[in-house]
């Protein structure tokens, strides 16, 4: 009972003296450790563009903006796709993408947990239709530089959140890879990051039969995403595998 006052008096003091400010507006904000904040409510509504509110026709097996809900997608027309669909909360414009790269680059991890309740509120039904969520695994160089994966810290509160279940260990990298936005173009993409996922044997039971959501930040080509259904779907495990980030780039 102590310790709960204690912890409450510290976060107060350190709101008053050294308080949050929106990444967006500089706003003050007034968050805690168990819910961390980097972004205002009112940029949350006003300042970022929100896909399904934009009037767009989406291709339901890309998530790319199409003529028509009858028009054939240009895009992924002739690409092999081993996951069903995805959906996309933001474009990745100016604000969008400011956040990502302080979430990414600047040890923004706030804005993770940011990111996972405005997908909460968006997509809680959707999440909550499939049996299983997974993250998207970085290679241990990375993670020892960032200090995080902000892929997993979304699922994690997402899992958490909603009761379904997260299992971090199922799929992992068995070799560290260039970024892939240092790629010319997706052949080298597709290239930089083929075989670079592994399945735990001893965690894959998990999956079987089971409806699988990849989490990620921003889904460019999908070539990550694609290449981690791929080896599930080569398994022979999953039901169904679908994907939804924070940001797609069109």
């Amino acid at each position: 009972m102590i310790n709960t006052y204690l912890n409450k008096f510290t976060n107060l003091i350190l709101d008053m003296f050294f308080p949050n400010h929106c990444l967006l507006c500089n706003r003050i904000l007034y968050s805690s450790k168990n819910n961390p904040k980097s972004l205002c409510i009112n940029c949350v509504k006003r300042n970022l563009d929100y896909i399904h509110i934009s009037g767009y026709s989406l291709c339901k097996r890309c998530g790319s903006i199409i003529d028509s809900e009858t028009s054939r997608c240009e895009k992924c027309i002739d690409k092999t796709l081993y996951f069903n669909g995805v959906m996309a909360m933001l474009f990745y414009s100016d604000n969008t993408k400011k956040l990502i790269l302080n979430m990414k680059f600047a040890h923004r991890y706030f804005i993770c947990h940011d990111f996972a309740y405005m997908l909460i509120n968006f997509y809680k039904d959707y999440i909550k239709n499939h049996d299983i969520i997974i993250s998207v695994p970085i290679g241990k160089q990375r993670f020892k530089e960032r200090g995080y994966n902000q892929s997993e810290i979304m699922v994690r509160v997402i899992a958490n959140k909603l009761k379904i279940e997260f299992y971090k260990d199922i799929i992992y990298r068995k070799r560290e890879t260039v970024s892939l936005s240092s790629a010319k173009n997706t052949e080298e993409r597709i290239n930089i990051i083929k075989n670079v996922f592994v399945l735990d044997d001893k965690n894959k039971k998990y999956l079987e039969n089971k409806r699988v959501l990849i989490i990620d930040d921003v889904f460019t080509t999908g070539t990550t995403v694609n290449e981690m259904s791929k080896l599930l779907m080569k398994e022979g495990l999953c039901k169904e595998i679908n994907i939804l980030t924070v940001a797609k780039t069109h």
